[in-house]
């Protein structure tokens, strides 16, 4: 009912900004079209919607006879109020300094508006609402220049570029390809994208570090490549006041922890742990024969495992654990045993090149593992991404953790 007022309300601003002759109006300018995604969710900052990044756009939008179309991020995005700003000829030849007056009191009015716009359904799809975006703007007038300015986290969590599939383990460029193939990339064609707010979560989602929150503008940065835009990334802080409690839940994404600086306070050199981190064999690496666990370049294969087998012969207390992982979805038996068998491979060569049999644990996770990107099926980048070996030092708690819960 809220978002059906405020909707009402920022339709009669435009209404009267068409009637009443109350902008600086400049017919000599290419008309300015504007869409302002307002991201007013759960699991959110509370968005600045008086930046001037929002305030110019949308003052030039009114200045030049443009369109402005305002757009509620939420699972199911819509359209609050849209409208063309053009005036009666009448009305174009006002005092100058009137219509100056005028126009700040309009836009200033419209971002009051903006405040009051909230979520109304459960969940965020930022991609569906670019598209919205997109769509709003074709009844913008011929030959405008077009603007998306986007006041949200993009932390997307349903849609096509849902978060949970673990979509932030995955390649920028092959997350692009992914929606590509879907045919779900908006045409930001001659489109210029100005994201406000971009990673500013709130509880009960975990804040971003900042090697997550470059990997999400990198993300969103190639959708937008994609597409045909320009993509801007503005650093503006979120006002103070507390976000709404009464909005509809988003389900929080897990993120990898960060590991924190730490250092010997007595002999501080870099640690040479090459695990401290999981690491990725991946199909470009090591690859299987389809539905086997046979290397297709043995030689190759041995060649990237030597680094790995000279340092645990290197650090002899050292002890691994090898994952197997599949593409697709599945975690049956087949899939769980096909992973193991890939794993245990590995574990084979590197025995040869002199690691102690009994210092190796291979399980298999198949298409279930903690770093599986999900729903991107088994051809294409994202799939390939899938079809690896996990390397973790065997004492780690990921480890544990995962040995514990295997079937093998």
């Amino acid at each position: 009912m809220k978002k059906r007022f405020v909707s009402i309300i920022l339709a009669v601003v435009l209404t009267c900004s068409i009637f009443s002759g109350c902008s600086i109006h400049k017919a000599q300018e290419t008309p300015v079209a504007v869409s302002v995604l307002l991201g007013n969710h759960a699991c959110s900052k509370r968005i600045n919607v008086t930046s001037p990044f929002v305030q110019e756009a949308v003052s030039r939008a009114v200045s030049t006879y443009g369109y402005v179309s305002i757009i509620a991020v939420d699972g199911d995005p819509n359209i609050i109020a849209s409208g063309n700003c053009d005036i009666p000829n009448q009305y174009k030849n006002a005092d100058p300094q009137k219509l100056a007056a005028d126009t700040t009191a309009r836009t200033l009015a419209l971002l009051d508006g903006l405040d009051e716009v909230y979520a109304d359904s459960p969940e965020v799809d930022t991609l569906e609402a670019l598209r919205l975006a997109v769509r709003s703007l074709n009844e913008a007038p011929s030959g405008s220049e077009k603007m998306i300015v986007v006041l949200d986290s993009g932390v997307c969590t349903t849609g096509l570029c849902d978060f949970h599939n673990n979509i932030m383990s995955a390649d920028a460029v092959a997350v692009a390809d992914a929606l590509e193939e879907l045919q779900a990339i908006p045409d930001l064609t001659n489109t210029r994208v100005i994201w406000l707010h971009l990673g500013e979560v709130e509880a009960p989602q975990e804040t971003l570090s900042p090697r997550q929150l470059n990997k999400l503008r990198s993300i969103w940065e190639e959708i937008v490549k994609r597409g045909g835009g320009v993509f801007e990334y503005k650093d503006v802080p979120a006002p103070e006041e507390e976000q709404n409690n009464n909005l509809p839940v988003v389900t929080p994404i897990d993120m990898e922890k960060e590991v924190p600086v730490t250092f010997d306070p007595v002999n501080i050199t870099r640690s040479d742990n090459l695990f401290e981190e999981p690491q990725f064999l991946r199909e470009e690496q090591v690859r299987f024969v389809a539905d086997s666990d046979v290397l297709v370049d043995p030689e190759g294969a041995e060649g990237v495992l030597a680094p790995i087998a000279e340092y645990m012969q290197e650090h002899e207390d050292f002890r691994l654990l090898l994952v197997g992982t599949t593409a697709g979805d599945d975690a049956g038996d087949y899939s769980i045993a096909l992973s193991n068998s890939r794993a245990k491979r590995i574990k084979t060569v590197l025995v040869s090149r002199g690691v102690s049999e009994d210092r190796i644990d291979t399980i298999g996770m198949g298409g279930k593992d903690p770093w599986h990107i999900y729903n991107v099926g088994t051809s294409g980048e994202l799939a390939a991404q899938n079809r690896k070996v996990v390397l973790l030092d065997a004492a780690s708690d990921q480890a544990k953790e995962l040995m514990e819960t295997s079937p093998f």
